[in-house]
């Protein structure tokens, strides 16, 4: 699983309003997500991720991707000489990774939010209303691509929602190259995935 940070640079480099105006595709996702009130100095003297307390479920998922990454090499050696053993080999760490993402599951349900997503930002329903202008820390996670992200944002929108509740937009501070990757990663992903369903649909019957 990947860990990346962000730590947002002096208000003087930040874009207007604490966020970047270009337009990015957005995408409807459903992440593991929380995210805490921060000030400007908590800001500039802390990484993201020291304000959040790790889950155990994705520290699992991460181990398991790394075990996975390093046994990569000694499993095409085995391929070459013994291809049966390196798919059954294949299929038991599928299995293990199928088995762990299921009790990760349960126990992030949680914390797993359904929210609208860009490279840009994010956007997501919420209880009570946040002020404008504000600065939040976030983290994200997915465990079936074993990433996870600890962001810094701003509040750029907040408005009362239907039935209940506030809509709240976030614009993410100072994305390093890494996290940049990731989502635009996650968010073509899942362009690719509605745009499959929708041909489906449109698929004609004979």
């Amino acid at each position: 699983m990947n860990q990346h940070n962000s730590k947002p640079q002096d208000d003087s480099q930040r874009p207007p309003n604490g966020h970047d105006r270009r337009c990015h595709y957005r995408v409807d996702d459903q992440l593991y997500f929380e995210f805490k009130p921060v000030n400007p100095k908590t800001m500039r003297q802390q990484q993201a991720s020291e304000l959040f307390v790790r889950p155990s479920e994705l520290t699992l998922l991460q181990e398991l991707h790394k075990l996975e990454e390093e046994g990569q090499s000694l499993l095409r050696e085995i391929a070459k000489e013994q291809r049966s053993v390196a798919i059954y080999l294949s299929l038991l760490n599928r299995k293990t990774q199928l088995i762990a993402q299921q009790m990760c599951q349960a126990q992030s349900e949680q914390h797993t939010v359904q929210l609208n997503l860009s490279e840009g930002g994010l956007a997501f329903q919420h209880n009570s209303a946040l002020n404008v202008g504000d600065y939040v820390a976030v983290t994200l996670g997915l465990e079936e691509d074993a990433w996870h992200l600890y962001l810094y944002g701003r509040i750029v929108r907040c408005l009362p929602a239907v039935p209940a509740g506030y809509q709240i937009a976030i614009a993410f501070c100072d994305l390093d190259s890494e996290q940049q990757k990731l989502l635009t990663r996650r968010v073509f992903k899942k362009q690719m995935q509605s745009h499959r369903r929708k041909r489906g649909m449109e698929t004609p019957s004979f």
